[in-house]
């Protein structure tokens, strides 16, 4: 084996600089062959050229974010978990994968019969995953909608608010116009609320 070592130095044409190696056999009319240089030439990493990167997840978007129901019915007059919000970015990364913690804008509200609306509470599990509670004091069926952004999560809050309340309530009409691009995949779902258990405090008689 021949084991051929080169380095270049200094100079200010170094484009110029090469090398050739080349061989022949002992006859005496044989004549040199080149040998390529992918025959001995071997790439050597440059000195500090390795380096640590830290690749963050971009920001939030509604349309690669999920919301994962957990139960088509749920009894009313009490808190129920309606939902999971994992919100992620367009390459579908989890927003806070690596990097710092990241707190996004999270909103889950019900809209059920009898112009009930609900805004529900949203706790944070870490990892960009939330859980979405909410209590329907009234029986029958809702339509849930999760959204993500600061934009989409006032106008939630504003579809719920009551109607004498000071600041402006919006229709649920004018408040899914602005859910389009806000909305996660799964959303909206509906939801069943039945009736709870039997209460003295509620109930009535008739004679």
């Amino acid at each position: 084996d021949l084991e051929l070592s080169y380095e270049h130095a200094a100079g200010t044409t170094p484009s110029r600089a090469f090398v050739r190696l080349s061989w022949k056999t002992a006859s005496s009319n044989a004549t040199w062959t080149t040998i390529p240089a992918s025959a001995y030439l071997r790439r050597a990493r440059v000195a500090n050229s390795s380096f640590h990167n830290d690749v963050f997840p971009g920001a939030a978007d509604a349309a690669r974010s999920t919301v994962t129901a957990t139960s088509a019915t749920h009894p009313a007059a009490t808190w129920v978990d309606v939902g999971v919000v994992e919100v992620r970015d367009s390459c579908a990364n989890l927003r806070s994968d690596v990097g710092p913690p990241t707190s996004d804008s999270v909103a889950v509200v019900a809209y059920g019969p009898a112009n009930t609306r609900i805004f529900a509470d949203i706790a944070d599990l870490g990892n960009a995953t939330y859980r979405a509670s909410l209590r329907a004091d009234v029986a029958g069926e809702y339509t849930l909608m999760a959204v993500v952004g600061r934009e989409a999560t006032l106008v939630a809050l504003l579809s719920v608010a009551p109607e004498d309340a000071d600041s402006e309530t919006l229709s649920r009409t004018a408040a899914e116009a602005t859910f389009v691009g806000a909305q996660v995949r799964g959303s909206p779902w509906m939801a069943t609320f039945e009736p709870g258990a039997l209460t003295a405090a509620t109930s009535s008689a008739t004679t």
